[in-house]
């Protein structure tokens, strides 16, 4: 089984506790080979990633500076378009099917069952991003949804039949890049995805919604006080991700998370 994952060196503490989960919860019998792009290797790994990464067959690759001119803003960096680099580098390793996860993603189910589903003639398949009706109209998508970018499975040969690179300079220079990445995976694969049980990305928004139903990857999407590293975080699967911390060998950001929330509880009652 194939997984991606992007992140820079500032990204590291939460891209552990996301592998973790997905560690502490595999039901599989494939062994996990982890393609990590990133802006550092394995040399100048914390010891907490490293001591995670035992579980995986792993490989680091820099994704370079193909995609520093585009657009980012609200609370994403460059990083967000690594993803973009996927489907060259891994038509390299001779991969055909990867599941790419964000790094702000907690696994709470066996992420086998994703791997395990056909994508017949689709290219990509995804779950229904939050703020999907926004998007449709704006991106001009005919197939009616527009996905998230935070969990993808892939089929690596129909997608690498793109130019990422220069696709996303193109719109970017119509400017039709308003939600970073997302909206280039959105456009380029428009009609080519298939969309999934919302239970593969659940998104902040989603729980604020009053979602109820099944949960196998949390997304701790936007910014700010929805992310589980926040002291304001009121998130739902707050408690569960400080758990993740802690098992992965943060106990010191567990204590502190754990401190501050519980003087919120007795000073507000939140």
């Amino acid at each position: 089984m194939n997984i991606a994952i992007c992140f820079d060196k500032n990204f590291q503490k939460w891209a552990t506790v996301c592998l973790y989960s997905i560690v502490i919860n595999y039901r599989g019998n494939q062994k996990i080979r982890l393609f990590i792009l990133s802006d550092i290797n394995y040399e100048k790994c914390i010891p907490q990633l490293r001591k995670v990464l035992k579980n995986f067959e792993f490989s680091f690759d820099n994704p370079g500076s193909d995609f520093d001119s585009l657009p980012t803003g609200f609370h994403f960096n460059v990083t967000t378009y690594w993803r973009l680099a996927l489907p060259k580098l891994l038509t390299g390793y001779g991969v055909e099917k990867v599941i790419y996860l964000d790094s702000d993603t907690l696994v709470v189910g066996d992420i086998s069952k994703l791997y395990a589903i056909d994508l017949k003639d689709k290219y990509c398949g995804g779950c229904l991003d939050i703020g999907s009706d926004m998007h449709i109209d704006r991106m001009g998508l005919k197939q009616g949804f527009a996905i998230n970018g935070g969990v993808l499975l892939m089929d690596v040969a129909k997608v690498n039949q793109f130019n990422w690179v220069e696709e996303a300079n193109r719109l970017n220079q119509e400017g039709r890049i308003k939600w970073v990445d997302q909206d280039v995976i959105n456009i380029l694969l428009d009609e080519k995805i298939a969309l999934y049980d919302l239970k593969w990305n659940v998104q902040s928004g989603n729980f604020q919604n009053g979602y109820e139903g099944k949960v196998s990857v949390v997304h701790f999407t936007e910014s700010g006080n929805t992310k589980p590293w926040s002291y304001r975080s009121r998130h739902l699967y707050l408690a569960a991700y400080h758990t993740y911390m802690r098992e992965s060998g943060f106990y010191w950001d567990y204590f502190r998370f754990e401190f501050a929330r519980r003087v919120r509880k007795h000073l507000v009652g939140e």
